[in-house]
C-alpha cells in the first residue's frame, strides 16, 4: 500500500499531562499500517454458547441482541453427510449458555440465513440466500417473517428475471417502519453486468421505494448504516477504471437518492463493508467512520482497513491493520459511549506455525482511541476454528459476535500449555493431538458476549 509502517501504542488510562496539542499520542498521521502482537487466546466474556444438538451441524449468519441481555441467533442445520441445508432455524440463547426457545423450518435449495432484524416489538424478519429454477441456476432472496413469539408468519421471495440477486444484509429503517434489504445483482447472462440494489419495506412487506445503482461499471454494496442526522452512509465496492476494485461510499437521503458518492482506491483490491458515525470528534459536525479489507499490492496478507471520513467522505485518517501469518476480514465497527473505536475481525490462518503453535481461525476485537490509535487486542476461540458472521451491541454496551465454530475440541488452558511446552520431545508424535477425522469435523452455532471496554480517560482533553 506505499505506507510507513508505524507503531503507535497508548496505555489506557493514562492521564493527560499535556494539552492536546502538544500530546504526541493526539496527533493523527493520514495513513498507518499497524502490526498487533501475537494472539493471545482465553480473554473473559460476559458470556458465551454453542448450539449443537446430537449428529447435526449448525451455522449461524446474523442475529439480534435482546433486551432481556439474551442474543436471538439466525441460522441453518446441515445434513452432516452431504452439507445439504435441512433447516433454518431461529434460536433464542441466554447467557447461561442454553436454548431457551427454537423455531425451525425447511430450508430451500442451498438456503443460507444472512441478516435478521426486529420489527417494533411485533416479530422480526430474516433474510436468506438461496438457489432456484432448473438445477439452482438462479439465486434469489428470502424474506421471511416470525411474530414476536418466534412464530413462522409468511415470506417474500425477491428475484428478478434478468439479474441474480444476493442479499448482502438487513437494516432498520431510520424513522423505524420498516427495514432496507442490500442486494447484490448480477445479470444472469453477463457476470460483468452487476450493481447494487436498495429496497425499503414497510413491516408487512410492502415495498416503499427501490433503487438501483447503476453508474455503468461492476458494483458491489455491502453495507447500509442509519446516520444520526437522518440519511444513511452505503459502503462497497466499485471497478475503477484501471480494472481494481475500490472502496466506495455513497451518502444517501432517506429515500435512496444520492447526496455524494466517493471512491478509494487501495491496493490491489479495497471493499468497505460497515460504517458508523462518530459525533461530537469534530467540532460542529460528525466524523464518519468505514471499515472493511484492503489486499496489498505487494501480495503480502489482507489488511483490516478503517477510515475517518469528514461529513462530505474526504478521509481524515486511515489504519490498516495486519500480521504475516492471518488474513484479517472485518466483520463489523462500533463506536463507544467514550468515543472509542471497536473493530470486530475475521483472522484466517495462513497455513504453518506461530511461535511453535499451530495457526487456528479466530475472532479479534482491537479497540482504537477516537484518532486511530490502538491500545487493546482481544483474541476470542471456540474449538478448532472460529468465523464472526454478525456484530452487535447488546443491552449493557456489550459487544457480541454471533457465528460459527468448527469442532468441539477447546484449546489448551494455560497451565497445560506450559506442562505441553516443558516436554522433553514435544514434537513426538506421542505428544500431539489426534488430528480429527474428515467424517468427524463438525461445526456448531457460536455466540460470545465480550465485556464492555474498560473505563478509559482520554489523554488528549484538554487540561484545565
Amino acid at each position: 500500500m506505499g505506507i510507513v509502517t508505524v507503531m503507535l501504542l497508548a496505555a489506557p488510562g493514562a492521564r493527560a499531562q499535556v494539552a492536546a496539542a502538544d500530546n504526541p499520542l493526539c496527533q493523527s498521521p493520514f495513513e498507518v499500517i499497524v502490526t498487533p502482537y501475537a494472539h493471545n487466546y482465553g480473554f473473559p466474556t460476559v458470556w458465551d454458547a454453542t448450539y449443537h444438538p446430537v449428529n447435526t451441524m449448525i451455522q449461524f449468519g446474523g442475529g439480534v441482541a435482546l433486551e432481556n441481555g439474551n442474543v436471538l441467533a439466525w441460522g441453518r442445520r446441515l445434513e452432516p453427510k452431504t452439507f445439504k441445508p435441512a433447516e433454518t432455524l431461529l434460536v433464542e440463547l441466554n447467557r447461561r449458555g442454553r436454548a431457551l426457545a427454537l423455531k425451525s423450518k425447511p430450508a430451500r435449495n442451498a438456503e443460507m440465513p444472512d441478516g435478521l432484524v426486529p420489527l417494533g416489538g411485533k416479530g422480526y424478519v430474516a433474510s436468506s440466500n438461496m438457489r432456484a429454477g432448473k438445477n439452482g441456476a438462479r439465486q434469489q432472496v428470502r424474506l421471511s417473517w416470525y411474530d414476536a413469539a418466534l412464530e413462522y408468519k409468511t415470506e417474500k421471495i425477491l428475484s428478478d428475471g434478468t439479474f441474480d440477486y444476493t442479499s448482502q444484509g438487513l437494516v432498520p429503517a431510520i424513522d423505524g417502519a420498516g427495514f432496507i434489504v442490500v442486494v447484490h445483482a448480477v445479470n444472469h447472462s453477463n457476470e460483468n453486468d452487476q450493481n447494487a440494489v436498495l429496497m425499503r419495506f414497510a413491516p408487512d412487506g410492502k415495498m416503499i421505494w427501490r433503487r438501483a445503482y447503476r453508474p455503468g461499471i461492476p458494483n458491489q454494496l455491502r453495507g447500509l448504516s442509519p446516520l444520526p442526522d437522518g440519511t444513511y452512509l452505503a459502503t462497497g465496492r466499485i471497478r475503477t477504471e484501471d480494472g481494481r476494485m475500490s472502496g466506495w461510499a455513497l451518502k444517501l437521503a432517506a429515500d435512496g437518492t444520492i447526496m455524494w458518492q466517493r471512491t478509494y482506491q487501495r491496493g490491489a483490491f479495497a471493499i468497505l463493508g460497515d460504517a458508523t458515525a462518530m459525533p461530537h470528534v469534530a467540532a460542529g459536525s460528525n466524523v464518519l467512520l468505514a471499515a472493511g479489507d484492503a489486499h496489498a499490492a505487494d501480495g503480502t496478507t489482507n489488511a483490516a482497513w478503517v477510515m475517518a471520513m469528514d461529513p462530505g467522505g474526504e478521509p481524515l485518517w486511515q489504519r490498516y491493520i495486519r500480521r504475516e501469518d492471518y488474513v484479517f476480514s472485518t466483520i463489523g465497527i462500533r463506536v463507544e459511549a467514550d468515543g472509542r473505536i471497536t473493530l470486530a475481525v475475521n483472522a484466517e490462518a495462513v497455513p504453518g506455525e506461530t511461535d511453535g503453535a499451530m495457526r487456528r481461525n479466530h475472532v479479534r476485537l482491537f479497540t482504537l482511541s477516537p484518532r486511530g490509535v490502538l491500545i487493546a487486542d482481544e483474541a476470542y476461540i471456540d474449538g478448532l476454528g472460529a468465523q464472526g458472521m454478525a456484530f452487535l451491541r447488546g443491552k449493557n454496551e456489550e459487544r457480541i459476535v454471533v457465528g460459527t465454530i468448527q469442532s468441539d475440541a477447546r484449546p489448551l488452558a494455560p497451565t497445560e500449555q506450559l506442562a505441553e511446552a516443558l516436554k522433553k520431545d514435544e514434537t513426538a508424535p506421542e505428544n500431539q493431538p489426534a488430528p480429527p477425522k474428515a467424517e468427524e469435523i463438525e461445526q456448531e452455532g457460536w455466540v460470545f458476549v465480550g465485556t464492555p471496554p474498560d473505563p478509559y480517560e482520554d489523554p488528549c482533553a484538554r487540561v484545565r
